[in-house]
């Protein structure tokens, strides 16, 4: 059990440190290939560091429980078991160690294949689904533009001359978290936007949501959402 507890945290840790993988918008982005690689070797060497660093930290616990235990006088059973307790935690340290290691390893690995994989020509599509019941939805492009993501919205179910915030944010839908990319304003439906950002950039930022909301004073109730997906 305290062995599934500190693989959980490990892999936490892993995904904290954005061990993602981004991707080539076309064949033009040679540059986004480095960066790409570059980006997944820098997040490889973050998880491990983070990975060591959550070990050290369980077994320094360890042997901190272990001395407090075993500090004044102390029965010979309550020793025995305070002994068995540290071994175990130690035994759970290091097997949640290799199994975050071999899934950074993996990770890494598929982050490598990801950089040569390259958005078509007709860029990235995503679906976005109606939210709180508003009846609006539609769809979103994405494609590149000289190395920058261009980002179209084309929303139905729309009130003549509403304007309705959008945005990328972090997370998935339906509850995304914080803003990414501020998107232009949906009006009459339509909304473009030309993000600084590349693909690689945008990849190395999953997992991310388009997200609509019904006004800028209720930009807390969504309305449309879609998980961006490479």
């Amino acid at each position: 059990m305290l062995a599934g507890h500190v693989t959980k945290v490990l892999l936490a840790v892993m995904f904290a440190a954005g061990l993602v993988s981004p991707v080539l918008a076309d064949d033009a982005e040679n540059a986004g290939r480095s960066a790409c690689m570059k980006v997944s070797v820098e997040n490889k060497q973050n998880a491990y560091q983070a990975v060591k660093a959550v070990r050290e930290a369980s077994v320094n616990a360890a042997k901190a429980a272990r001395d407090a235990a075993l500090s004044g006088s102390i029965e010979k059973p309550a020793k025995k078991a305070a002994l068995k307790t540290y071994k175990e935690s130690l035994v759970a340290a290091r097997k949640a160690y290799y199994e975050a290691k071999k899934a950074t390893k993996q990770t890494y690995s598929t982050a490598r294949k990801a950089c040569a994989v390259k958005v078509s020509k007709d860029g990235v599509n995503v679906d976005l689904l109606s939210q709180n019941n508003s009846g609006i939805s539609g769809k979103a492009m994405l494609k590149s533009n000289d190395g920058k993501v261009e980002v179209k919205l084309n929303m139905t179910g729309v009130a003549s001359g509403a304007v309705l915030p959008a945005h990328i944010h972090i997370g998935s839908c339906p509850t995304p978290g914080p803003v990414k990319y501020p998107l232009t304003n949906v009006v009459n439906g339509k909304s473009e936007t030309e993000l600084t950002a590349t693909f690689p950039e945008i990849k190395a930022g999953l997992p991310l949501a388009i997200n609509v909301h019904k006004s800028a004073a209720e930009a807390g109730v969504y309305v449309a959402c879609g998980d961006l997906k490479f």
